[in-house]
């Protein structure tokens, strides 16, 4: 006998929030150098998202000079830039430990990425570098429907890697989950017009009906 349609939809449930968990998990893993992942580095350019509890006074999003420092409530100037998050994390716990009665203090890097091309919002964008380049298009309003899915294409630091997105969510290949880097640049071209393409049919049909009545009136 099955089991009861409760225990099943509730096992169903489980597997679809461990499904959604699990990459999250890495991601954050990733962020600080876990799992053999290199550890993100901070860089002019970037902005961080810095929560200091209980004193949310403090908190707010401190963009990156491209002296390396951030400027920030009380402490003033940091020197962030060449650093791992844990490493920025770790000393403003302790600096802002001298102002607050035990601080909790969460770092969250913020790099700019340019998501160009057939989409619905391009431009820039603030995200968090354990996101992905789908969540960057996803970002961006997601592909229009003249995008060329099949090439669309990663620029980073001069070299450009060619992404088949189409295939990679028919398989799950795990290059739409690549970390994103500050300055990246996504750029998804539009697929090449053709004489079947909706528009062009309608421009045909048009183009027929306009020479089949200019025969008739010739008659």
């Amino acid at each position: 006998m099955g089991r009861p349609l409760a225990s099943r939809v509730i096992g169903g449930w489980m597997l679809a929030l461990l499904a959604f968990a699990a990459p999250a998990i890495g991601q954050d893993r990733a962020a600080d150098g876990a799992d053999g992942a290199p550890p993100f580095v901070i860089r002019p350019g970037d902005v961080l998202r810095i929560r200091v509890w209980p004193d949310t006074a403090l908190s707010g999003d401190f963009a990156v000079e491209e002296t390396g420092s951030v400027y920030l409530p009380v402490l003033g100037e940091v020197r962030v830039a060449g650093l791992a998050i844990d490493a920025v994390r770790a000393e403003l716990r302790e600096r802002y430990g001298q102002v607050s009665k035990s601080p909790v203090v969460t770092v969250t890097p913020l790099v700019p990425v340019s998501v160009l091309g057939a989409v619905e919002r391009p431009g820039l964008y603030r995200v968090d570098p354990t996101q992905s380049l789908f969540d960057a298009i996803s970002l961006a309003g997601g592909l229009r429907r003249d995008a060329n899915a099949k090439a669309v294409r990663l620029i980073r630091d001069g070299h450009v890697i060619e992404v088949n997105a189409k295939r990679a969510l028919e398989t799950g290949d795990a290059v739409l989950a690549l970390a994103l880097r500050s300055g990246d640049r996504i750029v998804v071209p539009e697929r090449a017009a053709t004489i079947f393409a909706p528009q062009n049919i309608v421009y045909l049909l048009q183009s027929v009906v306009l020479l089949l009545t200019m025969v008739q009136l010739g008659r």
